[in-house]
């Protein structure tokens, strides 16, 4: 009996140590990554949704990226769309955009040759699988890269 109820209470401390069920693990595989857990994932420090196209809409204040997960590669495609710039023809946003691309190299900053409108996006990996802290810090980082690509173009590709 003394065995019965050890054992019973063995399986019920290692039960309360596993997730419950819904809430979000700090790693996930590869093949666990998809949009529904970035957003969980990200809800805590960002406003979230999910978009028609099954697209991740992070905000902050009044930004926002777009995080697309491409499963067949393991990538995540995490990007942000901001208006051009009016004080710059879209040939000089070209230039730039290409300068700060070569300076920067991690960030690739396109213009949309028609209308001025600025992309900047960043590919994240996760063949091996994919941390929460990671993921969180790629938002992090790429919110603070459209400061750095704007004061860039403010100073007409001079550094801060």
């Amino acid at each position: 009996m003394k065995k019965h109820a050890l054992l019973s209470l063995l399986l019920l401390c290692a039960c309360a140590l596993l997730p419950s069920a819904g809430v979000a693990a700090d790693y996930a595989s590869a093949n666990e990554v998809n949009t529904r857990l970035l957003r969980v994932w990200a809800s805590e420090e960002y406003g979230c949704s999910i978009d028609k196209d099954g697209d991740l809409i992070v905000k902050k204040k009044s930004e926002k990226l777009v995080v697309s997960v491409i499963s067949k590669v393991h990538l995540i495609r995490v990007a942000g769309y901001f208006k051009r710039y009016d004080k710059l023809s879209i040939s000089e946003m070209i230039r730039l955009a290409n300068k700060f691309n070569n300076k920067k190299r991690v960030l690739r900053v396109s213009i949309d040759p028609d209308d001025g409108n600025i992309i900047c996006d960043y590919y994240l990996i996760y063949d091996g699988g994919l941390n929460k802290a990671n993921f969180l810090s790629v938002l992090d980082w790429v919110f603070g890269l459209k400061d750095s690509w704007e004061n860039f173009v403010i100073n007409v590709g001079k550094e801060d």
